[in-house]
């Protein structure tokens, strides 16, 4: 049955991309949200979602052959490609150095396609309307992710597996807060109209609501960030007084806290409740941090943290059994790639803001209103920003499809 579904599913995304190519990445984006794991195939698994992105790569040529007014965009595509490539270089090497440790044979032989997730949305997103396509078939696939959880229930955190996310905990959560960000983008930016926008900003609230049903604690401060994001860029100045007033209430509360001795109390509760996901993490990030001054330059090596980690967590108890790198990609980059992973993820970032800044700049000094494409490409950022303290971003092919729409949207914005 499954596999009736995956062919008719490639044969219609096939037919579409040629005729719609941006409706065409959408299918495959909203099914690589949807499937969480490979599908069964004889022995083995097959994540099909990875020929779904390929065959996207070549509709451009396709197009050429077909009609002459084709236009593949290779110089727009520079600056994705060049952060991929040093990327890449940094990741084999850092892998070499460190003796092929642990799973780096794999991501080194898969993170060239997963960079290719990413190339597609630069390859095929030629405007506005192409973005606006592709974060509708993200919203619809996370709106069946949320109905298939409602008709199923969610896992318990011992139960958790299957084919599709909405039967993991923290992948739903993180999936529902990408849509909730997308669904207030396309509703303050005023990118859909009429019985659509209605039906956005209903999806958004429902998306909204299955994070707190999921509980999980990323997803909140991921769709906080991405929603505050997007109110910045569509609404500067009302984003900059509700920030101030923010600040002033978190500021008089925290003083509050911190004189009654309730920030105390709770720093000590965290710390004492072993079975707290975030406490591993925070734990995680402590062993980066001994792990990066040992070695600053390329860290221990690509999947050399967990080997490595041994000898330094003996005083960190929630790290006693396993050290799962996954749970957290700065402090991952920061105790594998050191100082020079750093450099090339924080160049990309601060290079990718600045192009941000300056298009939203630059347009309000027109006196226009800010395009969809600026308030949706912020907001994918800004959740991703969150999302790396939590799961993998650079080390997933997911994550690398959404770097490479967070460049799409500043860059159709001429």
């Amino acid at each position: 049955m499954i596999i009736a579904i995956v062919a008719l599913f490639s044969l219609v995304l096939c037919l579409v991309a040629l005729r719609a190519p941006a409706y065409g990445l959408g299918l495959a984006a909203a099914a690589d949200m949807i499937l969480m794991e490979g599908v069964p195939v004889g022995g083995t698994t097959v994540a099909v979602e990875s020929f779904f992105f390929l065959y996207l790569i070549v509709i451009p040529f396709l197009g050429q052959l077909i009609s002459q007014r084709a236009r593949l965009p290779l110089e727009e595509a520079r600056p994705y490609l060049t952060f991929l490539g040093v990327f890449f270089v940094v990741c084999v090497a850092s892998a070499v150095i460190g003796g092929m440790a642990g799973n780096s044979s794999t991501i080194v032989s898969r993170l060239p396609l997963w960079g290719l997730f990413g190339l597609s949305s630069v390859w095929l997103c030629r405007s506005e309307r192409d973005i606006v396509r592709v974060v509708l078939c993200v919203i619809a696939g996370c709106a069946f992710l949320l109905a298939m959880a409602v008709l199923t229930g969610l896992p318990s955190p011992d139960e958790q597996g299957g084919l599709m996310r909405h039967r993991y905990l923290n992948p739903l959560g993180h999936a529902l807060s990408l849509a909730a960000v997308l669904c207030f983008g396309l509703w303050a930016s005023r990118a859909v109209r009429g019985p659509l926008r209605v039906t956005v900003a209903c999806l958004g609230i429902l998306f909204a609501l299955g994070i707190l049903w999921s509980g999980s604690r990323g997803s909140l401060l991921s769709v906080t960030l991405g929603v505050a994001t997007v109110a910045w860029v569509v609404s500067p100045g009302r984003a900059k007084s509700f920030g101030k007033l923010a600040a002033l209430a978190g500021s008089m509360l925290l003083i509050l806290a911190i004189s009654t001795g309730h920030v105390s109390a709770a720093w000590s509760g965290f710390l004492a409740n072993d079975a707290s996901s975030n406490l591993y993490r925070y734990q995680i990030a402590v062993l980066a941090g001994r792990l990066f001054l040992d070695n600053p330059l390329l860290g221990v090596g690509l999947g050399g943290m967990e080997g490595a980690g041994i000898f330094q967590s003996s005083d960190l108890r929630t790290l006693a059994v396993t050290i799962i790198s996954s749970d957290n990609d700065y402090a991952r980059v920061l105790a594998e790639l050191g100082g020079l992973g750093i450099a090339v993820v924080g160049g990309w970032a601060l290079f990718l803001g600045r192009r941000y800044r300056d298009a939203v700049r630059e347009v309000r000094a027109l006196g226009r209103r800010q395009p969809p494409v600026l308030a949706l490409g912020a907001g994918i950022g800004a959740n991703l920003m969150v999302l790396g303290l939590f799961e993998s971003v650079l080390f997933s092919p997911t994550g690398w499809f959404y770097v490479g729409l967070a460049w799409a949207c500043v860059r159709v914005q001429r």
